[in-house]
């Protein structure tokens, strides 16, 4: 195919010029509406001519009036990632910001990402400015720890709709599913004839036990665990140490539990972090996986350093944040001021194991 370009409306060398999306429709030859739709990747424009289109808009210079557009649509194009100024209130895997570029992608949006100016944890004193002087359309929120009360309430005054990350809240959020995830690979372990089955949170110690004081996940994986034991007659046995274990002495801690007599059958790790000493702990001791011991660990996506037999809870991070997208877009299409919060299942990874 031939492509033809009307030279007279590139610009000439020497003269600036600010050309408007008319004049590259011109010099197309195509309309101002196909010419639109092949520079925003939408409709159905033939590839070859989107190519031309973007070629001929390179050559003159062309920008897209974002603030026109903003006026015009009363849209910005964009979403903000809200993020928190300590890494550990909203740790945010790679996954996640994937799925979140996924579904941005999809519908021609772009993604800001700023975090939220330090607090006391009791009230949110300021907002960043690119959510207080309307630069964005809706906020994803990705603090789930020690969060400011009136974060939802700043945002709601100034007319943003948002949706939470990995934070369980009744409205307007997406999680994971921790406590069924928990319930459902314990209940797996005692069909497998399993009985002395424990939970371990290496994170956890005698100056950090108050579960409020955490992500939900911690109480709820703990919740689901102990709620299928006692249902089953059997007493929870939950793994902590009274200090705080850096990661040579997160092994060596696991390593003094498997060598005991009545060692458990299977433990089921909170993280990987734990899962990892775990299993560095029964490679030491000679421990024969699964058939002298099952770890089950609940992870990312992505992660299997340890090349181990271990049976993975999988934390869906990437659907996450395409489900957070989606949600949010939800609220700015129907105007809907809340939208009941998504749980999301876990997929367990490795249950053959367990037979």
């Amino acid at each position: 195919m031939i492509s033809f370009i009307d030279e007279t409306f590139l610009p000439k060398p020497g003269i600036t010029m600010s050309p408007t999306i008319k004049e590259v429709a011109k010099a197309c030859g195509l309309s101002v509406s196909t010419t639109s739709c092949a520079l925003r990747g939408v409709g159905r424009v033939a590839p070859e001519t989107a190519q031309r289109v973007r070629q001929v808009a390179r050559k003159l210079g062309y920008k897209p009036n974002v603030s026109a557009r903003a006026i015009r649509t009363g849209q910005f194009g964009a979403f903000t990632l809200l993020l928190a100024q300590k890494a550990s209130s909203g740790v945010i895997s790679q996954s996640m910001l994937w799925g979140i570029m996924d579904v941005l992608e999809q519908n021609s949006l772009h993604l800001n990402m700023v975090r939220l100016p330090a607090t006391d944890g009791k009230r949110q004193k300021s907002l960043p400015k690119v959510l207080t002087e309307q630069f964005t359309d809706g906020v994803l929120i990705n603090y789930n720890v020690e969060v400011p009360v009136s974060l939802a309430d700043e945002l709601n005054s100034h007319g943003l709709p948002y949706v939470w990350l990995n934070h369980r809240t009744p409205f307007n959020a997406v999680y994971p599913n921790d406590f069924e995830g928990a319930r459902f690979v314990t209940e797996a372990l005692l069909q497998s004839g399993r009985k002395r089955i424990a939970y371990a949170n290496f994170y956890l110690h005698d100056q950090n036990r108050d579960l409020n004081h955490h992500h939900y996940s911690f109480a709820d994986r703990w919740q689901g665990y102990r709620l299928v034991m006692e249902q089953a007659g059997l007493p929870p046995l939950e793994i902590y140490s009274p200090q705080k274990l850096n990661a040579a002495r997160r092994v060596a801690f696991a390593k003094e539990w498997l060598s005991r007599e009545d060692r458990p059958e299977a433990i089921i790790c909170y993280n990987e972090w734990t899962s990892r000493a775990v299993g560095v702990a029964a490679r030491l001791l000679g421990l024969e996986l699964p058939r002298e011991l099952v770890i089950v660990s609940f992870d990312d996506e992505e992660d299997d350093l340890l090349d181990l037999p271990i049976c993975h809870v999988r934390i869906a991070f990437g659907e996450i944040g395409r489900e957070g997208c989606r949600m949010l877009l939800e609220r700015l299409q129907t105007n809907a001021p809340d939208l009941p919060s998504r749980a999301l299942n876990l997929r367990c990874d490795g249950l053959h194991l367990l037979s």
